[in-house]
């Protein structure tokens, strides 16, 4: 497996999370294993009340942004999403909220999905926020690839220089990558990303098949 471009990333230089929409916090609060994957500097957990009787791992690939928040609570895992080191079936919830975004090789977002299908139990959630395919949208229409539909490059504050490389989703897309799950929620919104341009972010809510 090839060496994630974010692990030496600064904190600062990360793109945010999303927002997650209210009706996300019933799910989350009645999880007894849950695990945020992605979670950089801040988790979408933080929604929930005091942990209780859960427990939560925090996952990141980019072990400095885990610690720059101290608030952040739950056991802190620096891992990468193509190979989890968990079991099959460990958690009733899982949330994937703005990472799925930073697979833009096929070999890599294959084998993070291969994952996902793999360590949530029966009937348990998947939730994955993230951003979608726009063709047409002026912002990335030139800047998308052709080999891998969907990937595209953000430049860097200079022009011309590559800062790195991402990927948009179709629905139709994660649908077939998530053949464990039933999907029960799908909806979108419209955002601004970190370098400000226009885009179509949207949220999915998944329940893994017995």
């Amino acid at each position: 497996m090839n060496r994630s471009p974010w692990v030496d990333a600064s904190p600062q230089s990360i793109p945010s999370t999303l927002r997650p929409s209210a009706w996300l916090q019933e799910i989350l609060e009645v999880s007894r294993v849950g695990l945020d994957l992605g979670c950089g500097s801040r988790s979408v957990w933080d929604i929930t009340s005091a942990p209780g009787s859960r427990k939560l791992y925090l996952l990141d690939v980019n072990k400095a942004a885990m610690v720059s928040n101290p608030s952040l609570w739950g056991a802190r895992v620096c891992g990468d999403i193509r190979q989890l080191p968990f079991g099959d079936g460990t958690f009733d919830t899982v949330t994937a909220n703005a990472v799925l975004t930073a697979l833009s090789k096929r070999s890599e977002y294959v084998a993070a999905f291969a994952e996902l299908n793999r360590i949530v139990m029966a009937d348990g959630h998947l939730y994955v926020g993230d951003f979608l395919y726009e063709p047409t949208n002026s912002a990335y229409r030139l800047r998308y690839l052709q080999e891998e539909r969907g990937s595209f490059y953000s430049e860097s504050q200079h022009p011309g220089d590559i800062s790195y490389f991402a990927k948009h989703w179709t629905l139709e897309e994660l649908d077939s990558m998530l053949d464990s799950f039933d999907r029960k929620k799908f909806g979108t919104r419209q955002a601004k990303s970190r370098t400000g341009h226009q885009v179509t972010c949207f949220e999915a809510l998944y329940v893994r098949k017995r």
